[in-house]
């Protein structure tokens, strides 16, 4: 959906002129913004695989140290008693059912929330549960922790049944890689780095196993095989594209042990993640709004790191072209603090993950005024554990503090100067 023609409601309420520019006559990109001409992309060489890979280390691994590291998770700062009363309260409730009525009833009527609650309700139990136990490391989680992944990992596929596209829902498992997918191969995947050997052999090769079944091997067939012809949201320029390779992604290079693999789905990401920055206009406008923003340029965010750690550095994502006008698009859109215009598809509460902008000041030259703290808690694999990759902070386009301007997509957001915390008023 493009920007809406009419002035925000959360605009007016601070009395600030905003304007959505339906055609504006073409200028040139501002200082700092310059034409995006990215290639198509190519399916990996086994030159660029094998370079990767000579970048990997021998094992798999993720960002954040195993619970068996208690120098670093017993200084964890994050509130222990709300985490640990959660979990505990996850001790006297069943784990939703999953029936395939759910299942077969969702993909007929397309009615998704029945469906939708417990699905989601079964992977949160399991992070949750996780998260206790690595804080307090008693044992007394890992029996409902192994039970909540033991359901997961039996669901008869873990695609959400309105995206089955083709395929009747029950038979889509190892067939079809989505949003689901992606959310429940990387979850599992950072539980199984945080916790290894406390979970079981069993438990531990079923993760394995079923993330590369349902996720890792499906997406190196469409990316490698001839005849398999990559799943659309790999050229498509949504956010599909970013949050599935980004879920893909990490839980290949935390859970496969063999390191070519591992490289080929790093290569493949890539490649391919290409065609979400494609989407983006070359002065870095996100025509799916702010809160899109969000998610797809987030997990963009999460697939940069993954292979910054992972790569010690050499694969970078945050030097292509044109991505440090993407990364500022919050930047410039924002009225004041905030508050966004509800341009596209998203509300006029939406906002920004404080996660995002925290990991961005990391590798970008940010303004003060963009200082975030980070949430623990949105993303742990990541808060919980700064990365200790350290790379060189990329500029960003110049800023003007006053008006946040996107001639390519004939956009202007103006509003009063906002100022660092303690700056005098001008």
């Amino acid at each position: 959906m493009g920007p809406q023609r009419s002035i925000s409601k959360a605009a007016a309420l601070f009395g600030i002129l905003l304007f959505s520019l339906a055609s504006v006559r073409a200028e040139p990109v501002p200082s700092g913004m310059h034409a995006v001409e990215r290639p198509s992309p190519q399916r990996p060489t086994a030159e660029r695989i094998a370079e990767i890979a000579g970048w990997l280390s021998p094992r798999p691994g993720g960002f954040c140290p195993p619970a068996t590291n208690r120098t670093f998770w017993d200084k964890v700062a994050v509130d222990r008693s709300a985490i640990l009363q959660k979990a505990e309260s996850l001790l006297h409730e069943p784990i939703p059912a999953l029936p395939e009525e759910l299942y077969l009833n969702s993909e007929k009527t397309g009615q998704r929330e029945t469906f939708h609650k417990p699905y989601n309700q079964r992977l949160q139990r399991a992070s949750d549960l996780a998260l206790a136990e690595c804080l307090e490391m008693k044992g007394r989680f890992l029996a409902p922790l192994r039970e909540t992944l033991e359901a997961i990992l039996s669901e008869p596929t873990w695609v959400f049944p309105a995206h089955a596209f083709e395929t009747p829902i029950l038979q889509t498992n190892g067939s079809f890689v989505d949003l689901g997918v992606s959310a429940r191969a990387s979850t599992l995947a950072r539980i199984y780095q945080w916790l290894g050997d406390s979970l079981g052999p069993e438990v531990k090769e079923r993760i394995r196993t079923e993330i590369r079944k349902r996720a890792v091997d499906p997406y190196l067939a469409r990316v490698y095989q001839d005849g398999q012809p990559p799943f659309f949201w790999m050229t498509n320029t949504n956010n599909w594209n970013a949050v599935c390779h980004a879920g893909i992604t990490y839980a290949a290079l935390a859970t496969v042990e063999d390191r070519e693999t591992r490289a080929r789905v790093a290569a493949g990401a890539t490649a391919y993640i290409v065609n979400f920055l494609n989407g983006f206009t070359p002065d870095g406008y996100c025509s799916e709004g702010i809160g899109y923003w969000g998610y797809g340029f987030g997990n963009f965010v999460l697939l940069a790191e993954s292979l910054v750690h992972a790569t010690q550095g050499h694969v970078n994502l945050y030097t292509d072209s044109g991505v440090a006008a993407d990364a500022s698009f919050p930047l410039r859109i924002e009225i004041v603090p905030k508050v966004f215009p509800a341009f596209a598809d998203c509300s006029p509460n939406a906002s920004v993950g404080p996660w995002i902008l925290s990991l961005l000041a990391r590798r970008y030259v940010l303004p003060a005024t963009a200082a975030s703290q980070p949430d623990p808690l949105s993303e742990p694999d990541l808060m919980l554990n700064p990365p200790a990759v350290e790379v060189p902070r990329q500029p960003i386009p110049d800023l003007d503090p006053l008006r946040g301007y996107f001639p390519e997509a004939g956009c202007l957001v103006s509003g009063p100067p906002i100022l660092p915390k303690g700056s005098p008023s001008p």
